[in-house]
């Protein structure tokens, strides 16, 4: 929840997060900035405590898992345009523009890497953001063409390298005695899944 507040042409931007009590809220203030209008905000997995990290003015606030801010984390001068799981690792990195393409500050779990370059292009006509277009698991870039007041707008997007083959999955098993199962994988989403249908009495089949 963000509040703009001032007095005599002086103005701040108060960001609170809201904690849930059960039934009902506890407002606690995560960022303060200067200036009349609200600021993008985006929310990330930045360390791997599966805790809700917050992104505003160029700054990651870094939840203590308790509703408290112990640390933050500054990205200077960035733009940022948004955040996704660019390397799949389950921590949220950060896009920036880079010049005229997109760059990445990908988080290393204690901190940001250095500035990964891409061959994306970047316009400030666009917004960008995170989705998953096949249903793999792994983050896509999507793009929405002047979305900023261009007049004509469309949506397209990046795929993610290696569509469809998240990792860290088991690939074979072997016992003792040299017998051996090897496993793939397929997202339910992309529509080539048929259900089996012989399951007998007392057992089923889950999807």
């Amino acid at each position: 929840m963000q509040l703009v507040v001032g007095f005599g042409g002086s103005y701040s931007i108060i960001t609170y997060e809201l904690i849930s009590t059960g039934s009902a809220f506890t407002a606690t203030q995560i960022a303060n900035l200067p200036g009349p209008n609200p600021v993008p905000v985006l929310f990330l997995n930045f360390y791997s405590d599966a805790c809700t990290d917050y992104l505003t003015g160029g700054k990651i606030y870094i939840s203590g898992c308790n509703g408290s801010v112990p640390t933050t984390v500054s990205l200077g001068s960035a733009n940022v345009i948004g955040a996704m799981d660019w390397d799949w690792d389950r921590l949220t990195d950060v896009l920036v523009q880079n010049g005229s393409t997109i760059g990445v500050y990908k988080s290393t779990d204690t901190g940001l890497s250095s500035l990964v370059s891409t061959s994306i292009p970047y316009s400030s006509s666009n917004q960008y953001l995170s989705l998953d277009t096949n249903g793999d698991g792994l983050d896509d870039l999507g793009v929405w063409v002047g979305a900023n007041g261009t007049g004509s707008t469309s949506v397209t997007y990046h795929g993610h390298n290696g569509a469809g083959q998240p990792p860290d999955l088991l690939q074979s098993v072997t016992d003792g005695f040299g017998n051996s199962a090897s496993a793939a994988y397929v997202s339910l989403a992309q529509s080539n899944y048929t259900e089996y249908t012989d399951a007998v009495y007392r057992f089923t089949y889950l999807c």
